[in-house]
């Protein structure tokens, strides 16, 4: 009697059947007599679970960087150009074994990602051109100096200027990435300028992400001064004679709280997520 060949069922919920998938089965099917019927029902489905991430929230960019995180680059492009398995095989180098099981990789992560909210345009809240001026002028003053009070003062006189951009009370959500190294004291910083600025912000670590929420005009304000601070951080790093990454991660713990001080956050809070 011939070997039974393993089958896919051909509607949902296919998903939840090859989410099942462990690599004895992938080398089965990688065997099977009708490569096109495995080929077409992977090919649904990924375009099924990117089009559902999709209706949760996530943006195509952000799916292409949470798989490529957890993954590879090869990867992530299943995400931003889903083509037949064996042309995307042999365009990444992969056999046809190690493609399936890729698919799979993509579609479980897929499938973990949570509702989110919308996130804003880049440019909602942007304060006028003269208080913008301003305000990037001085930060760029605290990102250009190797003294700490004076960076410190100048990113305090940013932030009060940007309390003044009252905006028209629209709220709105953006998620912004925060990577390794030290992705831990990122985030917490993230979390104390996001509350200073009256947004909140949940750590979403597994995805490399801290989705913030809140007034538009507090987002961007938020952005602004997280990308200032981080590279002040940096370069205060820089300073420091130890390459230790343990010396370093803690350096930038007390940065983040010191920051969170100084900014009137909350003086203890956890990363949120």
């Amino acid at each position: 009697m011939a070997a039974s060949r393993p089958r896919i069922p051909a509607q949902r919920p296919v998903t939840d059947t090859l989410l099942e998938l462990d690599t004895g089965v992938c080398l089965r099917l990688a065997a099977s007599p009708d490569p096109r019927e495995v080929d077409r029902t992977l090919l649904a489905a990924l375009h099924g679970e990117i089009e559902r991430a999709g209706q949760r929230g996530w943006q195509t960019s952000e799916m292409v960087r949470a798989v490529r995180r957890e993954h590879s680059a090869r990867h992530s492009r299943l995400v931003t150009d889903p083509e037949p398995l064996p042309e995307w095989a042999d365009r990444n180098g992969f056999d046809r074994t190690a493609a399936i099981e890729s698919v799979v990789q993509v579609l479980r992560l897929l499938t973990s990602m949570p509702r989110v909210g919308p996130a804003s345009p880049a440019p909602a809240g942007e304060p006028g051109r003269q208080l913008l001026d301003r305000v990037r002028g001085l930060l760029a003053e605290a990102e250009g100096t190797d003294d700490a009070e004076i960076a410190e003062a100048r990113t305090l006189a940013a932030q009060e200027l940007l309390r003044e951009n009252t905006g028209d009370g629209r709220t709105g959500g953006r998620r912004i990435a925060v990577d390794n190294p030290y992705e831990q004291p990122k985030a917490q910083l993230l979390r104390a300028v996001a509350a200073a600025n009256g947004c909140h912000a949940v750590w979403m670590q597994e995805f490399g992400l801290v989705d913030v929420t809140g007034p538009v005009t507090g987002l961007y304000a938020t952005e602004l001064l997280f990308g200032s601070l981080l590279a002040q951080a940096a370069r205060a790093m820089n300073l420091i004679d130890s390459k230790s990454r343990t010396v370093r991660q803690a350096f930038l713990t007390a940065y983040a709280e010191r920051i969170a001080d100084r900014l009137g956050a909350p003086a203890e809070f956890k990363i949120s997520g």
